[in-house]
């Protein structure tokens, strides 16, 4: 007999409900008891061995299950799928030697009736771990309300209390961030399908992601677990209320005076505040995160997936557009959302390279006092603007409406919206069809109109003409799939990494790569002034004519202290190698210890010869007391020519007897200094004569 056998029976128990039914099989007979059997498991196997690698894995998402007092009442008929895979998965590891059939439900599964043996594939193992942690997410996330117990969704005159509760949560936290933060603190709050408040006397959980201005961790987010207790809104919400108070009976609450630094010295990745009446409080405890969404920036509808270039499938957008009216409703009917229901309000959430598919709304924790009216907006306009929204969504494109809402009356803004309705072509998608037009019919012309009692009776209106054909196409693209779940689980390349590339850049002609240095020895030359050109001829200037290898400048290379040619020199041999000091040589900058820092490379050795040139100019500008040859006035120009400057130093500034070491001249301004001065006059003059005019 299966574990999803055991399971099985208690479906066919027709006086139990869905959740109960799992509330009975699954925590009291399965996992606790697995738990304790694996653990002793673990204690059995080899010290880091794969055995106890895998059991480890196995009992992390147990252990957090079992910290939080094994909470499956948060669980509902979306996850009966998980359920029968986590059945599924256990069946891999345990083997019960015998079942009492005609026990009670009660008994307990003893541990000495379970065969604990690690599966044998890796896949196996895999798909195990990750079902258990999918669980203790799903038993873990408070933020997730569960769905109403009827399939049609129930019609209250409480069709809003949400929004009203959001804000006056909103308004509280807002009161106790003190701080001297330039920017205001935003909140963001997921969308869902189904939202429901407490009843009065229940405390519950609503996860909210708080705007953090320290971004030392690099999140932007922190995800807040917001329990509230005192309420005076109605119970007769158009969802199901948990009678479970989802506080743990051990926390310790510590008053909070200044939210944004708590949320800075915040230890856990979630954090969670309690309201009591005007009073903030942080409660104690690690806190599971639910979304790990902390990093995600948020992108408006209107740029992430009207302006995406990947197209999305025609079932996803069904997905989203469900999603979004079941939000509207909660939401939006009494705006507690100030920037409108469109395009550009409604965030997506970016992370990565991914565009989430998470629908969010994002505004100021309090822009008006707790007691002050919300902005008031027409039913018809609400409905009218949710129309156009449905159908940007299905064609995945901005439709030409930003000013409308303020310019057009409303009689004439549904006369345009309508023909843009006309000329979409739905195809075989005819429950977003009847949505989209039951939004355009609006209260005017009925669509949505009951006329005993309209204000009452709305929800299950809406519901009925918007909501359930949507559903209804959800069906047949995603059969009995959570809505929520698929939207968490889709996405789009994000908007930084869905453009193309642009096209690289040409390359520069030759001319362009060395215009600056061409123009600063134009300039050197009719100044007459030696120059630096400190730019090499490798990568990219390889082929490039400039500046080493151009006819009128001085190729210089490298060498260490002893004159022995750097390991980085150049191989070229059509050109006369000229070496000096490049190697090692000491800069003006000391490290931490005050240390001289040096350097190599050829621009360390240009500069050195760059100033033994000088050396040799100002020489022989300034030999009126010696007796020189009488051509000497007339060769002098020479000197500045490359071939002229080449031969001088060649010969002038280097060791005596070693002017072509290993193919090479290493200059230095100390030889041509050592040398007598009518010794220098007698080789540049006899080194000129040869060079050309």
């Amino acid at each position: 007999m299966s574990l999803v056998s055991v399971f099985a029976p208690t479906h066919r128990d027709h006086s139990m409900s869905a959740p109960l039914k799992r509330r009975l099989r699954l925590p009291q007979a399965t996992l606790p008891t697995l738990t304790r059997a694996a653990a002793q498991k673990y204690y059995s196997t080899k010290q880091f061995g794969s055995a106890r690698a895998f059991w480890t894995r196995f009992l992390s998402p147990c252990l957090i299950m079992e910290s939080g007092r094994w909470r499956f009442h948060n669980l509902d008929d979306q996850h009966d799928r998980l359920v029968t895979r986590v059945l599924d998965c256990l069946e891999q590891i345990t083997l019960r030697s015998f079942i009492n059939e005609t026990s009670s439900d009660n008994e307990e599964l003893s541990m000495e009736h379970w065969d604990m043996t690690k599966p044998t594939g890796k896949q196996q193992c895999q798909l195990l771990v990750e079902v258990l942690a999918e669980l203790a997410q799903a038993t873990n996330d408070d933020g997730k309300q569960p769905p109403p117990k009827r399939s049609v969704v129930v019609a209250s005159s409480a069709k809003s209390p949400v929004a009203r509760l959001i804000h006056d949560i909103l308004y509280t936290i807002s009161e106790h961030c003190r701080c001297k933060c330039v920017l205001p603190h935003t909140a963001m709050l997921l969308l869902f399908t189904h939202r429901h408040v407490p009843k009065n006397d229940d405390a519950y959980c609503f996860t909210i992601f708080l705007s953090r201005r320290n971004l030392g961790r690099g999140k932007p987010w922190q995800e807040t677990g917001v329990s509230i207790k005192e309420q005076k809104l109605k119970s007769d919400s158009r969802v199901k209320f948990s009678d479970t108070d989802l506080r743990p009976k051990d926390y310790s609450l510590t008053l909070v005076s200044n939210l944004c630094k708590t949320m800075n010295n915040a230890a856990t990745a979630r954090l969670n505040l309690d309201i009591n009446g005007k009073l903030l409080f942080q409660r104690s405890g690690a806190g599971l995160q639910t979304m790990g969404l902390d990093k995600a920036e948020p992108v408006s509808l209107e740029d992430g997936l009207f302006g995406n270039k990947t197209e999305l499938d025609i079932k996803s957008r069904t997905c989203l557009a469900l999603v979004l009216s079941y939000s509207l409703l909660d939401f939006c009917w009494e705006p507690w959302f100030p920037h409108g229901w469109t395009k550009k309000g409604i965030k997506l959430l970016q992370h990565g390279r991914k565009l989430l598919l998470r629908p969010t709304l994002v505004t100021h924790m309090s822009p008006h006092p707790k007691n002050s009216e919300m902005p008031q907006v027409t039913s018809d306009l609400k409905l009218l603007t949710h129309a156009i929204l449905l159908m940007e969504v299905f064609r995945q494109g901005s439709l030409p409406f930003e000013e409308d809402f303020k310019r057009l009356k409303i009689d004439d803004f549904r006369v345009k919206a309508r023909k843009e309705f006309d000329v979409v072509e739905w195809d075989v998608s005819e429950g977003f069809r009847q949505s989209g037009r039951a939004c355009l019919g609006g209260f005017q012309h009925g669509a949505l109109n009951d006329a005993e009692d309209t204000g009452e009776s709305f929800a299950g209106l809406f519901c009925k003409a918007v909501v359930n054909p949507l559903k209804r196409d959800i069906v047949s693209l995603w059969g009995d799939r959570d809505p929520d779940q698929v939207l968490s689980e889709l996405s789009l390349p994000s908007i930084s990494y869905n453009n193309p590339s642009p096209p690289p850049t040409k390359p520069k002609p030759d001319h362009l790569k060395v215009s600056s240095i061409l123009s600063s020895r134009v300039k050197a030359c009719a100044s007459h002034t030696a120059s630096d050109c400190k730019a090499g001829n490798e990568g990219g200037n390889q082929q490039v004519p400039w500046p080493a290898k151009h006819p009128d400048v001085i190729c210089i290379n490298a060498a260490d202290s002893h004159g022995n040619m750097a390991n980085f020199a150049q191989t070229d041999t059509l050109r006369r190698r000229i070496y000096t000091l490049g190697e090692d040589v000491p800069s003006c900058e000391v490290d931490a210890q005050n240390n001289t820092i040096h350097r190599s490379g050829t621009s360390f050795a240009t500069p050195i010869a760059v100033e033994t040139a000088a050396i040799v100019l100002r020489f022989t500008n300034n030999i009126g007391h010696l007796s020189v040859p009488a051509d000497f006035d007339n060769l002098r120009p020479r000197l500045r020519t490359r071939s002229g400057m080449e031969s001088v130093m060649c010969k002038t500034c280097v060791l005596q007897g070693t002017e072509n070491r290993a193919g090479s001249s290493y200059i230095t301004p100390r030889f041509f200094l050592y040398m007598e001065e009518l010794s220098r006059v007698g080789i540049i003059t006899y080194e000129l004569r040869s060079c050309p005019e």
